[in-house]
């Protein structure tokens, strides 16, 4: 979520806040935060009447509503909110209904008679850059350039590489610097060294946030996908990704699956399960999915958080991975949600 402008008082918490949803999670979240009775402003096209009603013309204008009801598409990520207008426009009548439509990458204000410190708290949180690492990976004849988060992972680039003409990729690995925390440049050849030197020869402050590792022969083969999640559950590549919370739950993960290998009795696995282990307040630590985390139906999302917020309540630590890594897709093999206890109450 950005914020592009928060007008709210600190004190009395009068005021409006100008945003823009980055995700579908910022549109889940806002369906939450924004309530009937506030009021929420934006730019939309509507059909007008010109000329006595002779022509009609669609046009940009700017609406503001006082709300009645909300809906979301998660999967779209579009906030649907309807309501009666509530200010004057020369082509839209006080008191019509309409509905405003805010999508990812939509600028929009909203207006409360007052703003809770919940929600204030949330948005808050939202607008948190979430820390991505960007893995540079040098394979026989190409590159792959891939951003990891807790929310995904993606391959962003990928180019051959021809000798050591580096432009092009130190230029589109340059653009992501405002979203990672760190890079890893990783070939089990010396082109990682060369290209890192290229790297930082155009940006100097690259050599702080930046690690080169040298892949093993058992990385050979791998497509890039594996290739990231090895590194990641690596405890001898460690020191090259320090705290970040997704890599650590990625390890602690790691460790719940040797423990179910190993057939320990202090693991629950499948919704059944870990409810119980809710329940008896006997749970330590919660591993989810991100797909299980972050279900596309708005009912589906309230009645998961409502389940995460039981989990909270007991102060366990919750784990989200992505299924598609390694990790993630084990886990979703499990039903997408598994944890371990405080102790054994069966």
């Amino acid at each position: 979520m950005k914020i592009v402008q928060n007008s709210v008082d600190q004190k009395s918490h009068l005021g409006h806040m100008k945003l823009i949803p980055n995700n579908a999670d910022d549109i889940y979240r806002l369906s939450a935060i924004i309530r009937p009775n506030d009021r929420v402003s934006s730019f939309t096209t509507r059909k007008v009447s010109l000329d006595g009603g002779k022509t009609q013309k669609k046009i940009t204008l700017k609406l503001e509503i006082k709300v009645e009801s909300l809906d979301a598409d998660l999967h779209v990520g579009i906030l649907y909110v309807k309501g009666k207008t509530s200010t004057e426009n020369e082509h839209v009548r006080v008191g019509s209904y309409h509905t405003l439509d805010v999508a990812i990458g939509d600028e929009f204000t909203v207006f409360k008679s007052k703003w809770s410190s919940s929600d204030l708290a949330k948005i808050k949180d939202c607008a948190k850059e979430v820390p991505e690492i960007c893995f540079i990976v040098f394979y026989e004849r190409d590159c792959v350039v891939s951003t990891v988060s807790s929310n995904e992972a993606r391959a962003i680039y990928k180019t051959e590489v021809k000798g050591k003409n580096f432009k092009d990729l130190v230029q589109n690995s340059l653009k992501l610097k405002q979203k990672v925390r760190n890079y890893i440049i990783a070939s089990s050849s010396e082109v990682r060294n060369d290209f890192f030197k290229a790297l930082v020869k155009d940006d100097s402050s690259i050599a702080g946030i930046a690690s080169v590792l040298k892949l093993t022969p058992e990385y050979k083969g791998l497509p890039n996908s594996k290739v990231i999640s090895k590194i990641l559950s690596d405890p001898n590549m460690a020191s090259a990704i320090n705290n970040i919370k997704f890599v650590e739950d990625i390890r602690e993960m790691q460790n719940t699956f040797n423990k179910i290998d190993s057939c320990k009795d202090d693991i629950c696995i499948g919704i059944k399960e870990v409810s119980e282990a809710i329940d008896y307040g006997a749970i330590n630590m919660l591993f989810v999915t991100d797909k299980f985390s972050k279900p596309i139906s708005l009912n589906e999302r309230t009645a998961v958080d409502g389940f995460l917020d039981k989990v909270r309540e007991l102060r366990a630590k919750i784990c989200v991975i992505p299924v598609s890594l390694d990790a993630g897709e084990r886990l979703d093999a499990m039903g997408g949600v598994v944890c371990s206890l405080k102790f054994n109450y069966k």
